[in-house]
C-alpha cells in the first residue's frame, strides 16, 4: 500500500498523495502489458501517439486496434477517438520519445473533460521520473470519477535500467487484476532492492545529483533547440514547445536517410524517425544527454547544410 512505499521521488509523491492504491512491481514495461492484458479485449481500439515509441508495438502484439493521435504538448483532443475506444495504452506523461514532448496542466483538464467514455482505461508511463525536468500531470486520474486508470512510475531513467523496479497505482479493479497476474510469474519484488531505491530517494548526496542532471538536460536542449532556431532549422513543433522535457529533440526533415548520412559524414549521429511513427511526416531524432552546450552550435549549422542541399524544406 502506498503508506508503507518507500519515499518516491516529488513528482510521483505529489500526486501519489491523493490516490488510493499502491503496488510495486518490476520492470514497467511488464506491469504496463499487464494493466492491458487484464482489461482490454481482443478487439480493442487503442489511441496511439504519432510519432511515438514502443508503446504502438505493445498493442499490436496484444491484437489492440492502433488509433493514432497526434501530440504536441500532449495528445491532441480534436484526434481522440470518441467511440469504440476500450484502452490507452502507456500514454508518456514527461519525456516523451522521440520528441521530448510534456504533457501540460491545460492540456490534461482538455483531455480529461473529452474523454470519450467511463470505460476506457488509461496507462500513464511516467518512464522518466524528476529527472524528465517538468512536472508530473495526468489525465482522469484518481479524481473520484470511477474511471479505471493507472500510472507506472519508474526509477530507471533516475538510478539506471539495471535496477528493474517500478511502481504501479490506479483504481481497485485493476491494480488488483495486475496484482493477480503478477502473483503467478513473478511473484515478488527483492526487499533489498526496494530498501535500496528507499535509501536512494532519500540520499541528500542522490538527490542533489538528481536535480544536476535535470539541470544538464534542460541546459543542453534548449541549447539545441535555440541554435536550431538560429540556424533555421525549425524545431518540431514550434522553438517555443521544442525539447519541453528528456533529452530527446524532433526534427522535420524532408528525407531522414538522406539527413542521417548527411549528419554522419559531419561527424554527427542522429536517428530517422521512421521507427516512431504511424502517419506523421519525416523526421529526425536529436539526443542531446551527450552534447554539450558548447557544441549545439555546431550540430545545429551542421544539420542547416544537410537540409540545403536535400531538397526542399518542409512545411
Amino acid at each position: 500500500m502506498l503508506g508503507s512505499s518507500p519515499a518516491l521521488g516529488t513528482g510521483w509523491r505529489d500526486k501519489a498523495s491523493r490516490m488510493d492504491h499502491s503496488w510495486r512491481c518490476a520492470g514497467r514495461w511488464m506491469v504496463s502489458s499487464e494493466c492491458w492484458r487484464r482489461i482490454c479485449a481482443p478487439v480493442a481500439r487503442s489511441p496511439s501517439r504519432t510519432p511515438g515509441t514502443r508503446a504502438s508495438c505493445t498493442s499490436l502484439a496484444l491484437g489492440l486496434g492502433v488509433v493514432p493521435v497526434r501530440i504536441d504538448a500532449g495528445m491532441v483532443p480534436e484526434d481522440w477517438p470518441r467511440s469504440s475506444v476500450r484502452c490507452r495504452p502507456s500514454s508518456s506523461r514527461r519525456a516523451q520519445n522521440p520528441t521530448g514532448a510534456a504533457l501540460t496542466a491545460a492540456r490534461a483538464a482538455r483531455l480529461t473533460a473529452t474523454w470519450p467514455s467511463p470505460d476506457v482505461l488509461v496507462v500513464h508511463d511516467d518512464h522518466s521520473g524528476d529527472v524528465s525536468g517538468v512536472p508530473l500531470e495526468l489525465v482522469g486520474a484518481g479524481d473520484g470519477s470511477g474511471r479505471p486508470w493507472a500510472l507506472v512510475h519508474s526509477f530507471a531513467k533516475t538510478f539506471g535500467p539495471d535496477w528493474r523496479i517500478a511502481v504501479v497505482t490506479g483504481d481497485d479493479v485493476t491494480v488488483d487484476r495486475v496484482d493477480q497476474r503478477f502473483r503467478v510469474g513473478p511473484g515478488w519484488v527483492s526487499h533489498r532492492l526496494q530498501r535500496a531505491i528507499g535509501r536512494a530517494l532519500t540520499d541528500p548526496a542522490r538527490r542533489a545529483e538528481i536535480e544536476r542532471a535535470t539541470a544538464s538536460y534542460a541546459l543542453r536542449r534548449r541549447a539545441l533547440v535555440t541554435a536550431l532556431d538560429d540556424a533555421g532549422v525549425s524545431p518540431w513543433p514550434t522553438a517555443e514547445l521544442a525539447g519541453a522535457s528528456g533529452w530527446n529533440v524532433w526534427v522535420a526533415v524532408p528525407e531522414e536517410s538522406e539527413v542521417v548520412v548527411g549528419m554522419a559524414a559531419r561527424g554527427w549521429a542522429v536517428l530517422g524517425g521512421a521507427r516512431f511513427r504511424h502517419r506523421s511526416g519525416s523526421a529526425i531524432r536529436c539526443s542531446v544527454a551527450a552534447l554539450p552546450p558548447e557544441r549545439a552550435t555546431g550540430a545545429a549549422r551542421a544539420l542547416a547544410d544537410v537540409l540545403a542541399g536535400s531538397g526542399p524544406r518542409p512545411v
